[in-house]
C-alpha cells in the first residue's frame, strides 16, 4: 500500500472514530475540523445524521433518515418496507447509494420479488444470483439499467431487513 493510501486510510478511521464520539455524546449539529477534513453531526442517538468532509472536498453522509435528494429518479424504490437509513457518497462524477430498510411482517422473499418485479418494469435487466435461498433468507438480486447498477440483499430473521445499494454502471 502506498504512503498517500495508507495516509488517506489513517485520516478516514480517524474521522470515523470522531463521528461516532459525536454520535455517542448525542449532541446537536457538532462540527469538528481537522486539517484533513470535518466531521459534521446532525441529531442525537439513532437518528444522528453524520455528514464527513475530506480534504479533497469529498463528502459522504451516513444515516440519512430519508431517501437521499440527489438519488436517482430512474431506480424504483422497494414498496411495502419502511427505510431505517442511507448513506450516500461519490464515485467518479455520480453518487452511490446504501438504503436500509425494515421489512415489518413482510416476507424477505416475497419483498426480493417483488422489487425484482419492479425493476424489471422500469427496464432493468434483473438477475436472481444462483445461491441456494429460503423464504428466510432469499438469494441476492441485482439489476442493471440506466446507468445504474442494483443489488439487494434481504434477511427475515427477527424482525426482517433488506439493504439496497445502488452505484453507476
Amino acid at each position: 500500500m502506498t504512503r498517500p493510501a495508507r495516509r488517506t486510510r489513517t485520516v478516514a478511521a480517524l474521522l470515523a472514530v470522531g463521528a461516532l464520539a459525536l454520535v455517542a455524546c448525542g449532541s446537536d449539529a457538532k462540527v469538528t475540523e481537522t486539517k484533513d477534513g470535518k466531521v459534521t453531526v446532525d441529531g442525537s442517538g439513532k437518528k444522528a445524521k453524520v455528514t464527513i468532509q475530506g480534504e479533497n472536498g469529498n463528502t459522504i453522509t451516513f444515516n440519512e433518515q430519508q431517501v437521499p435528494g440527489d438519488f436517482p429518479g430512474d431506480v424504483p424504490l422497494p414498496a411495502k418496507v419502511r427505510l431505517q437509513g442511507a448513506t450516500s457518497g461519490p464515485r467518479g462524477d455520480k453518487e452511490y447509494f446504501q438504503l436500509s430498510y425494515s421489512l415489518g411482517k413482510a416476507s424477505a422473499s416475497e419483498t426480493i420479488g417483488a422489487y425484482a418485479t419492479k425493476l424489471g418494469d422500469a427496464g432493468f435487466t434483473v438477475d436472481q444470483t444462483d445461491t441456494a435461498g429460503t423464504d428466510q433468507v432469499p438469494s441476492p438480486m441485482q439489476a442493471d439499467g440506466k446507468g445504474w447498477h442494483v443489488l439487494a440483499i434481504a434477511n427475515g430473521a427477527d424482525s426482517g431487513s433488506m439493504i439496497v445499494t445502488v452505484t453507476p454502471a
